[in-house]
């Protein structure tokens, strides 16, 4: 027998080995190109969920800025409502007095054109 012959039939036991291990290195590579596929997704996700949720904390720092700008311009209207209620408390108490004081000077002055009005009446003019 020649020298490749007897290698030949020693490698034979082997044939389904390198077979089975052939057969292992492409499920191999399959996986690897599986998972890499399934980390860019991963990845894509990822950063697709990252932009959302800077998209979000954005929207949340303006709306808690609009909120503080709402907040100040509420208690501005507020204190603004109480100056107006305590002017108009001010100007009720004002004209009270401003009434009283028409009313007393009134009374007084009806009180001294009595007697002139009944001295009046009670005596006729005589020529």
């Amino acid at each position: 027998m020649q020298r490749a012959d007897i290698l030949g039939s020693a490698l034979d036991p082997l044939l389904p080995l390198q077979r089975w291990i052939q057969y292992t290195q492409g499920e191999l590579q399959s996986l690897r190109a599986d998972c890499r596929h399934q980390f860019e997704q991963i990845t894509s996700t990822e950063r697709i969920q990252q932009s959302q949720l800077d998209s979000l904390q954005s929207q949340i720092r303006e709306l808690a800025q609009q909120q503080a700008q709402f907040s100040a311009e509420m208690t501005e209207i507020a204190n603004t409502v109480t100056d107006l209620c305590n002017k108009i408390q001010e100007t009720q108490t004002t004209l009270r007095g401003l009434v009283q004081e028409v009313l007393t000077h009134f009374s007084t002055q009806q009180q001294s054109a009595l007697p002139a009005t009944q001295l009046a009446i009670t005596q006729p003019d005589v020529p």
